[in-house]
Order: structure tokens, then C-alpha cells, then sequence
């Protein structure tokens, strides 16, 4: 009967210390072993992503001049822009010295035609047809003097034609396009101009 007992008592700690242990053995599994296979899976996808790019950022430290060089660029064409695109549309300026460079590069038969002006965004846009006749180095000419006008002036197209007793004179057909700033673009930036000012006034 003592023996049965003993068995029986024995038998009660062996469920005991498996049943523990199993518990241990879950504990370390759930917040243990798991969480930390996660922690790992991420630590190794992370630094994936690293060196990926630090393998993209070297792979475009080449072209890194260039694109700092065409940022300078536009920084330059940025700040010239209110010289090259006035306020005002200053058209009797403009074909003053449209007339004085035809005249400078001996052209003749001048004729300029003004268009119907367009707004597109901020800016009011004057198509502008310019006809004349000289020679082929007159011609050139012309175009380089209205590069060097101070004005944004865009060729939309041009046409040369041959005079038909092969003097050496060539007939020129270009469609262009100037460009002025409305109002609101004026207000907007003497507005901030005015808060810039007012922000130093403040500082000092």
C-alpha cells in the first residue's frame, strides 16, 4: 500500500516537473526565440536597404558634377529672370531695337507685325512676325543681336528663301513670341519683397 503510494506521489512530481518545464519551454519560444528571429529578420533587411543605397549613391557619384553644374545654371537663368521678362510689355521699345539691329546688319524690306496677346499662367504672351532681306551673314546676324537683346525672345519658326535672280539675297520669314508679367505676378513679388523688408526691419 506504501509502495502504490510512493508510485503514485512520484508519478505526481514527474507531471509536475514536465508540466514546468513545458511552460518554461513556451515562455522562451513565445517572447524569446521568436521576437528575436523578428528583431534578426529586420536588422538583415535593414541593413539590405543600406547597402543598396550606398550602392545607388555611388553608382550616381559620377554624374554628381554635372547635375551641380546644371543647378548652378538654373540658378543663374532664375535670378536674371525679371530682366529678361519684364513687367511692363515695353512693345515701342522692343521694336526700336528689333528696327536697329535689322538696320545694323544691312537688312531691308523690314516688317514686323504684332499679334494678339495670350495669357498663359503669369506671364502675357505677344506672337511677333518679323520679315526682312539681306544676305545670309545679315541674317545671322540679326539672330545673334536679338540673343544679346536683354529680352526673352522665342523663335517658334523660321523660313529662308532664296531670291530667284540668285543675287545672294535671301528673304527670312521668323514667328516669335515675347513675353511680359501680368499684374498679379508684380503684386505677388513686391508683396514678399515687402515682408522681406519688414522681416530684417524686425531682426534689427
Amino acid at each position: 500500500m506504501s509502495e502504490k503510494r510512493s508510485n503514485s506521489w512520484l508519478s505526481r512530481q514527474q507531471l509536475w516537473v514536465f508540466a514546468i518545464g513545458g511552460l518554461f519551454l513556451a515562455d522562451f519560444v513565445l517572447y524569446g526565440y521568436l521576437p528575436s528571429r523578428e528583431r534578426l529578420r529586420s536588422l538583415v533587411e535593414a541593413k539590405t536597404r543600406r547597402t543598396q543605397l550606398i550602392a545607388a549613391a555611388e553608382a550616381h557619384s559620377d554624374v554628381l558634377p554635372s547635375l551641380t553644374e546644371r543647378l548652378r545654371e538654373t540658378d543663374r537663368y532664375v535670378r536674371n529672370y525679371e530682366d529678361w521678362i519684364p513687367y511692363e510689355s515695353a512693345l515701342g521699345q522692343f521694336l526700336g531695337q528689333i528696327a536697329q539691329i535689322m538696320t545694323k546688319n544691312n537688312l531691308s524690306d523690314q516688317d514686323v507685325v504684332l499679334g494678339q496677346e495670350r495669357i498663359s499662367d503669369d506671364l502675357i504672351c505677344i506672337p511677333v512676325h518679323m520679315k526682312c532681306v539681306g544676305n545670309l551673314n545679315g541674317i545671322f546676324g540679326f539672330f545673334q543681336d536679338l540673343q544679346n537683346l536683354g529680352r526673352l525672345v522665342r523663335i517658334e519658326k523660321t523660313t529662308l528663301v532664296n531670291a530667284k535672280a540668285f543675287t545672294g539675297s535671301v528673304t527670312m520669314d521668323a514667328d516669335a513670341v515675347i513675353f511680359y508679367r501680368t499684374r498679379k505676378t508684380q503684386n505677388a513679388n513686391l508683396s514678399a519683397s515687402q515682408n522681406t523688408t519688414d522681416a530684417v526691419n524686425d531682426e534689427a
